[in-house]
């Protein structure tokens, strides 16, 4: 399963990439906006990486433009997995995973 949840990730400025499979990962520690490609291109390739293996993954970022969601959403379907976009309290709500 892959979750989308729209909140501000961990650096507030590039996304965050958590595995559940007992233990927590964050994928991505950007501070300078010239990275943010290379950060978005970097989590996606991890992100497909375990998706492959198996594990469900969330990714946490606000995404607010869409360019931002296609390549999940293109993973999902690909894998044919269910994908699931939701705000943090509700994706927390619903798993009880805290996230920060």
């Amino acid at each position: 399963m892959l979750y989308l949840v729209r909140a501000q990730s961990s650096t507030g400025i590039s996304p965050d990439v958590y595995v559940q499979d007992g233990k927590t990962t964050t994928c991505m520690n950007a501070t300078h906006n010239e990275m943010l490609p290379f950060e978005y291109a970097s989590c996606e390739k991890h992100a497909r990486h375990l998706l492959k293996q198996g594990c469900t993954v969330i990714i946490v970022n606000p995404f607010v433009q869409l360019w931002e969601l296609l390549p999940y959403y293109y993973m999902a379907t690909e894998y044919n997995i269910p994908l699931v976009i939701l705000p943090k309290t509700e994706f927390q709500r619903r798993t009880n995973i805290l996230i920060s």
